[in-house]
């Protein structure tokens, strides 16, 4: 009977070596088994290498069009696609989107390219970019108006096409002070208001300038009752260049003070001041049904607020699906002391479920004047008006 006895194993270099040895008969024969191993190298990319998943090897080059393209800002939409914006002979805007594996998303615009012009020649520079949480794009910067620099800024539907919901075209432009004013940052609330931030000459030097609009494109009134506002740090000239949104919806702007030297400054601004939002509910009811939303269904509800006091004008008419709007409404803060009193009226929309909102179909009703005890009011055009039967503390 044979005996066999493991004594060693051993990895030397690419070997195994097994040693057994056979005792028979007083005898040890030692058998060697010599196996090879064959090593799979699976060779792992180090951190900060180029990613060749994107376009081959990592880079990817794009003339927008002839003549020279720079780019300025980056974002990347929830779908994982990447919008990067700049300029295109420092005449336009220039804006492209690139799918996840680094080619030209030949969804948007032309070929994945699209320039936007503001009517100049030059001096016309994108330097910021921020995605909506609906996918729309806006793009700030600013475009020269023959004298000087003016805030610009565009919103372009998914596909690259400008967004007439959005200033009636899609594009809007605003001066704020005496001279040069410069954008290169931008932010869009949960309310869907866009901060732009930025510079402006004022008494001969620069300051810090934030501009809201208003998901329409109008200017927000409630900022600062003119949907602009100018901080200094000194007598030397501030420029911001950045802004974001904390948490508890409060704004801050950073850039560079000039004291002598260049110094980082910050500022952080409230984001709804004094201003009232007024959440309210209602139930419009007929002789035959409750509130429904045949308006909205046969596509009859007007883009006009048919109420004089306030005729804003939205086009399309939000689309909240599962709790469409039904038709325009008047709310107004009326006077503690004298209900008939009129200080402020805002055109709204009802929904289905009874909730009046804001413009954007989403937030409450907006109105500029400060915190204190109202009455308040809603008129339909086919209901009579009701009115609470106190004054309301806002």
């Amino acid at each position: 009977m044979k005996k066999y006895i493991n004594l060693l194993t051993t990895l030397k270099t690419d070997k195994l070596f097994s040693y057994r040895c056979e005792a028979k008969q007083n005898r040890i024969i030692f058998f060697i088994a010599s196996f090879v191993f064959l090593l799979t190298s699976l060779v792992l990319p180090k951190a900060g290498s180029l990613d060749n998943s994107f376009d081959v090897d990592g880079k990817v080059t794009t003339a927008i069009s002839v003549g020279d393209s720079r780019g300025n800002d980056i974002a990347v939409q929830s779908d994982g696609k990447i919008v990067v914006v700049g300029d295109l002979n420092y005449s336009d805007f220039a804006i492209a989107r690139y799918n996840e594996d680094g080619s030209l998303d030949n969804s948007f615009g032309t070929g994945g390219k699209t320039t936007i012009s503001f009517g100049t020649n030059n001096d016309v520079v994108a330097k910021s970019v921020a995605i909506q949480p609906d996918g729309k794009i806006v793009v700030a910067g600013y475009a020269g108006n023959g004298i000087n620099y003016d805030f610009a800024v565009v919103r372009l539907n998914g596909n690259g096409s400008l967004d007439a919901a959005f200033d009636s075209d899609g594009i809007a432009t605003s001066a704020i002070g005496i001279s040069n004013d410069e954008a290169y940052g931008v932010s869009v609330q949960d309310d869907g208001k866009i901060l732009i931030a930025g510079s402006s000459i004022i008494d001969s030097h620069s300051e810090f300038a934030i501009l809201r609009y208003n998901s329409d494109g109008s200017l927000d009134t409630s900022f600062d009752t003119d949907g602009k506002v100018t901080t200094s740090f000194g007598a030397g000239s501030s420029d911001g260049k950045s802004v974001t949104l904390q948490a508890d919806g409060k704004i801050l702007v950073s850039g560079s003070y000039l004291d002598g030297v260049y110094k980082f400054a910050v500022a952080r601004y409230i984001e709804s001041g004094e201003s009232i939002k007024v959440d309210i509910t209602i139930f419009l009811e007929g002789p035959y049904d409750k509130i429904n939303d045949n308006m909205n269904a046969t596509l009859t509800i007007p883009t006009t607020s048919p109420y004089t006091e306030d005729p804003e004008t939205v086009n399309p008419i939000p689309n909240i699906v599962g709790n469409e709007v039904v038709d325009w409404v008047l709310v107004e803060l009326r006077d503690e002391s004298n209900s008939l009193t009129i200080i402020e009226s805002q055109s709204a929309f009802v929904l289905k479920d009874g909730s009046i909102v804001d413009l954007d179909g989403v937030s409450p009703v907006n109105f500029t004047s400060p915190n204190g005890n109202y009455f308040i009011s809603v008129k339909h055009r086919n209901h009579l008006s009701v009115m609470s039967s106190s004054a309301v503390g806002l």
